[in-house]
C-alpha cells in the first residue's frame, strides 16, 4: 500500500466455553454469533429479543456476545441528547408530590432508559449500558452498570476530570467478572458535525483490566479488576490505550507512565509482540514522524529525541487496511 510522507492520523473512538480470557491469551471465534446478531430483528421488547438472541447458543460468553454486538449494530448514538444535557449541565428536573413518589421515579429509570434506546435505536453511554444490564438480566446472566470517567482522546493526558462522564458494563460469566463497553465499541462520534458513524471494534469486549484502566476509572475502584487499585493520581498519569491496544497480539507496552519528561532527552517506545515491526509507525501530534528503530522476534521499538518536544502528542500506530489505527499514546511535557 503505497503512503505519502505526510499523512492524517484517523483515530478509532473506538470463547468457547472455558476457553477464553480477558488477558487476551486465548481469542475465541465469534463469527457464528456475531453474524446471527447483526442480522436478527427486534422483537416487540428488549426481553424477548435478548431471549431470541441468545436461545440458540449453549454458553454464557456466547450469549453475552450476542447481546453486546445487538446493540452495538442496532443503538446508534444520541449526539443531539448529548448536546441537550450539556446544555442543562448534566441536570434533569423531576417533578414528584412526595419523597415516595420520587423514590419510585428514580427506581424505574433504568428500565425506562433502556426501554427507550431499544424503541428508539438511541442512546448515550447510560442508555446502551442499562439497555445492555437489563437484556443480560432478562436471560439470567448478571451485569453491573459501571459509572467513572472515560477518556478517549490524547488531548486528556495528565489531566484531573472534573466529575465522572461515561458508564460501562461489567458482567459475570462462568462465575468470573469481566469488563466491556458497548458505547465506545458501536462507533465514532464528531460532535462538531453532529455525526455517528457506526463503527464496530471489539477491543472492549471482555477487555483486560490493565488495558481497560488506561481509559476507563471506575467511580468504585472495585471495578478496576486489578490486583491493587489505582487512585486518581496514578491514573492521569497513565498514557492512553486505544481499542486496538486490545489486540491478543500486543502483550505489553513500555512506557508505563503516560507523560514523558524533555529531560529525558532520548525515550525508548516499546511494543511487546510478534507482529512484523513494519506494520506499526510513530506519529507526533497526528503527523507522521518514522518507522521502528529496532525490532526482533517479540519486539518492535522506536527511539525518539523529545527534547525539543513540548506539550507534544506520540502516538504509536499500527498500519490498517483503509486507515492509520491508533495503539497508544503518550504526552512530552
Amino acid at each position: 500500500m503505497a503512503l505519502t510522507i505526510l499523512r492524517i492520523l484517523m483515530f478509532y473512538l473506538f470463547l468457547s466455553a472455558g476457553n477464553f480470557s480477558a488477558n487476551g491469551n486465548n481469542e475465541p471465534d465469534f463469527q457464528h454469533v456475531d453474524r446471527f446478531a447483526r442480522q436478527l430483528k427486534k422483537s416487540s421488547t428488549l426481553d424477548q429479543t435478548a431471549r431470541q438472541l441468545t436461545i440458540q447458543f449453549e454458553t454464557e460468553v456466547e450469549k453475552v456476545r450476542a447481546i453486546f454486538v445487538w446493540i452495538t449494530y442496532n443503538i446508534g448514538y444520541d449526539i443531539h441528547k448529548v448536546k441537550d444535557q450539556q446544555r442543562r449541565n448534566n441536570r434533569t428536573v423531576i417533578t414528584a408530590n412526595s419523597q415516595a413518589e420520587l423514590d419510585a421515579y428514580i427506581k424505574k429509570m433504568p428500565r425506562k432508559m433502556a426501554d427507550n434506546a431499544f424503541s428508539s435505536g438511541k442512546g448515550v453511554c447510560e442508555d446502551y449500558s442499562n439497555l445492555f444490564l437489563f437484556m443480560c438480566q432478562s436471560i439470567g446472566i448478571e451485569a453491573s452498570y459501571i459509572t467513572g470517567y472515560g477518556r478517549s482522546s490524547a488531548d486528556k493526558l495528565n489531566k484531573y476530570p472534573d466529575r465522572s462522564n461515561h458508564v460501562w458494563n461489567g458482567v459475570k460469566i462462568n462465575d468470573t467478572w469481566y469488563l466491556l463497553d458497548a458505547t465506545w465499541s458501536a462507533g465514532q462520534v464528531d460532535m462538531r458535525t453532529g455525526k455517528f458513524t457506526r463503527d464496530f471494534t471489539d477491543g472492549f469486549f471482555l477487555a483486560d483490566p490493565v488495558k481497560f484502566i488506561l481509559t476507563h476509572f471506575p467511580d468504585d475502584p472495585e471495578w478496576q479488576l486489578v490486583g491493587s487499585p489505582l487512585d486518581l493520581d496514578k491514573f492521569v498519569t497513565l498514557p492512553l490505550g486505544y481499542p486496538s491496544l486490545h489486540d491478543p497480539e500486543i502483550l505489553d507496552y513500555y512506557p508505563k507512565k503516560g507523560v514523558i519528561s524533555r529531560e529525558n532527552e532520548i525515550v525508548k517506545l516499546v511494543l511487546q509482540t510478534e507482529i512484523p515491526a513494519d506494520q506499526f509507525e510513530l506519529y507526533i501530534n497526528n503527523r507522521y514522524h518514522s518507522t521502528a528503530t529496532e525490532a526482533d522476534e517479540n519486539r518492535v521499538v522506536f527511539q525518539l529525541d523529545v527534547s525539543r518536544l513540548k506539550n507534544a502528542e506520540i502516538t504509536i500506530t499500527r498500519i490498517g487496511d483503509v486507515k492509520v489505527i491508533p495503539l497508544i499514546s503518550y504526552l512530552v511535557d
